[in-house]
């Protein structure tokens, strides 16, 4: 009989929320026997990304569904009937919003008489990402439950809180980048032009719709009055289309190691937020990620945003849209001051979010229980 000690669930390698919650960590471990099961490929992916007309979109995601579905079952049943794994990391969830009857069975087999790490950084449950029923299997059966913040936490049900862990969502690769030789390099551009830069998903771009007209004003003041250039870096998997007088935008696609390039030319990362139930889930990943890179930050004051930002020290946290201006205006023109903040912005993500920490418990809890 193959023993696998340790079989990992997630829905694709390259998604934000597999990688730098698990598989970053994973990676550098690199623990003996283990399984990464996949459920949706690069091909899928691409493929959901190229299709625009909404009645061949919906059939697509249907048949992704089912192939999904039939993937992760097949997944399951090898490690109930050959790998027999003793430890099962799930991120996020092992269906996507549906489980099939049959398929639910064999996931409650699956799940007892191991030690479960069930790992989410949204709240995945009002986005109906995950069924109901799935949630509440994981929220029992799982041994440990790892999330950003307590926001989070409190979503479960109280039986399930104590088993929580709550780590923030970070990434190593800027962990040996020297700030100093970076700032060296930016203050070059900040004479004469200001990089703002937005690190995301497409599912979160309509943030940044929301105020583009409102970056376009400051960067009118920033350009008219100091003679400056106000660019916006978009590093996503869709571009944003606007056509604005005072801010050009540079659409640029997204993958991991082209949004680390982009941040270590950038000025200022930005995280517009709407104020929601989803949004208070979210764990304010775009800001820890401009915080690795040294960069003074702007993000919407939603929910851990209030953590991530230091007000007045390392960024600003914003309130409307006169506080958008007035502060890309403020980070625009005075040197000094921006200098000083991505310092802070990098002792913040050194004291309270470096990788490090993370990878810590990642090998300790695998090493302890494998």
């Amino acid at each position: 009989m193959i023993q696998k000690r340790i079989s990992v669930y997630i829905r694709a390698a390259d998604r934000p929320s597999s990688y730098y919650r698990i598989l970053q960590y994973i990676n550098r471990i690199q623990p003996s026997n283990i399984s990464i099961n996949i459920a949706e490929s690069r091909f899928v992916y691409n493929l959901k990304q190229k299709v625009n007309n909404k009645i061949i979109k919906a059939l697509i995601f249907s048949l992704i569904y089912i192939f999904i579905a039939i993937k992760t079952t097949i997944s399951i049943l090898k490690d109930l009937l050959i790998f027999r794994p003793k430890i099962i990391i799930i991120s996020r969830e092992m269906f996507p919003r549906y489980v099939p009857i049959f398929s639910y069975i064999f996931m409650k087999k699956i799940l007892v008489n191991r030690t479960v790490i069930w790992d989410f950084d949204d709240n995945i449950l009002e986005s109906r990402e995950i069924s109901k029923k799935e949630w509440m299997l994981l929220g029992v059966n799982s041994n440990i439950i790892v999330v950003t913040h307590k926001d989070l936490k409190n979503f479960l049900n109280v039986s399930a809180r104590n088993k929580v862990v709550m780590l923030p969502t970070t990434d190593c690769a800027m962990m040996d980048h020297d700030i100093k030789i970076l700032n060296n390099k930016r203050l070059e551009t900040y004479k004469n032009q200001i990089i703002l830069i937005w690190v995301g998903t497409s599912v979160n771009l309509k943030y940044v719709e929301s105020i583009i007209h409102i970056i376009n004003q400051a960067a009118k003041t920033i350009t008219k009055e100091y003679k400056k250039k106000v660019l916006l870096k978009i590093v996503c998997d869709k571009p944003l289309l606007a056509n604005l007088e005072f801010l050009t935008i540079d659409n640029i696609k997204w993958t991991r190691q082209r949004a680390v390039m982009e941040m270590e030319l950038s000025h200022i990362g930005i995280m517009p937020l709407e104020n929601n139930k989803f949004t208070i889930g979210k764990g304010a990943f775009k800001l820890i990620q401009y915080e690795s890179a040294g960069m003074p930050v702007l993000g919407s004051n939603v929910g851990f945003n209030s953590a991530a930002v230091d007000h007045g020290v390392n960024g600003f946290l914003i309130h409307n849209s006169q506080e958008w201006i007035k502060y890309l205006i403020n980070l625009s023109i005075d040197q000094r001051k921006w200098a000083e903040m991505s310092a802070a912005s990098r002792r913040k993500w050194e004291s309270e979010f470096n990788c490090r920490k993370n990878l810590a418990w990642w090998r300790d809890i695998i090493t302890d229980l494998n």
